[in-house]
């Protein structure tokens, strides 16, 4: 079976590095990130809010191979499975981060929680649950 995509914007980031971005962008208070929305799309976002929460479902465009069991990052360095990690090289490479929508001007999302590199391509947005909160 082909799965088809198609970029419906793309993130502008302060990170170009995966060793300079955060684990979770929403941990990290200054983490402000844009995602620049494809004109032909910008009817989806009728009635998107400031200060609601979404997630950013985007692909790890710079990511290549993977292998399924990793080096732990928590103290120990314990080997662990690629699925319980939030490393971007994956058989798949899609991203998921949790944001909070700071801004909308036209096609620009300004949000909170910024964790993607320069460039990622956005495949999808998709508003969290009213009663959620994060840590």
């Amino acid at each position: 079976m082909d799965i088809i995509m198609h970029e419906i914007g793309h993130i502008k980031s302060p990170y170009n590095e995966n060793v300079k971005a955060p684990h979770q962008g929403f941990e990290v208070e200054n983490s402000i990130g844009k995602l620049i929305l494809n004109e032909e799309y910008l009817e989806g976002m009728y009635k998107m809010k400031k200060g609601n929460y979404y997630a950013i479902i985007f692909c790890f465009n710079q990511s290549q191979g993977y292998s399924l069991k990793l080096q732990g990052r928590n103290d120990d360095g314990e080997e662990t499975g690629l699925f319980n990690t939030r490393c971007p090289r994956r058989p798949n490479p899609i991203g998921v981060s949790l944001v909070k929508v700071l801004d909308i001007n036209e096609n620009i999302i300004t949000f909170s929680g910024c964790d993607m590199l320069d460039g990622s391509p956005v495949l999808d947005i998709k508003p969290l649950l009213k009663n959620f909160t994060l840590c």
